[in-house]
C-alpha cells in the first residue's frame, strides 16, 4: 500500500511540476512504487512490484491519479488507449520490482552478507 502511495503521490508531484511530461510522471511513479515494494519483499519481488503498479491501475479506473494517456474521441481507441497504458504501467511495475530483487543489482558495497 505504500508503494501505491508513493507511486500516486509522485505522479501528481511530476504532473504539478512540469505539465508536459503529464505521460512520464505516472510510469516513473509506478517504477519507483515497484521498485520499493520489491525492496521490501522478503520473495517474489517481480510479483510485488506487479502489485504496486495493479494497486495504482485500480486508482487510475476510479479517477483518483491521472492516467498517463489522454482519453481519445472514440470508444475503440480509448479501449485501446486504457489497455496499452494500463499494460505499460504493469509492465513497468513489474521489471521494477524484479530489478529490486534481494538477489539482484544493489547500490549497496555488499557490506554485511554472508560470503
Amino acid at each position: 500500500m505504500v508503494a501505491v502511495i508513493v507511486a500516486a503521490l509522485l505522479g501528481f508531484a511530476a504532473a504539478a511540476i512540469a505539465p508536459i511530461s503529464g505521460s512520464v510522471a505516472p510510469i516513473s511513479g509506478v517504477a519507483i512504487g515497484g521498485f520499493l515494494a520489491g525492496k521490501r519483499a522478503k520473495h517474489h519481488a517481480l510479483y510485488h512490484g506487479a502489485l504496486a503498479a495493479a494497486g495504482y491501475v485500480v486508482l487510475e479506473g476510479i479517477g483518483v491519479v491521472p492516467t498517463p494517456f489522454p482519453p481519445a474521441e472514440n470508444a475503440l481507441a480509448d479501449s485501446v488507449a486504457i489497455i496499452l497504458s494500463d499494460g505499460t504501467l504493469l509492465a513497468v511495475g513489474a521489471l521494477a520490482g524484479w530489478l529490486a530483487r534481494p538477489g539482484g543489482p544493489s547500490s549497496f558495497s555488499d557490506t554485511g552478507r554472508a560470503r
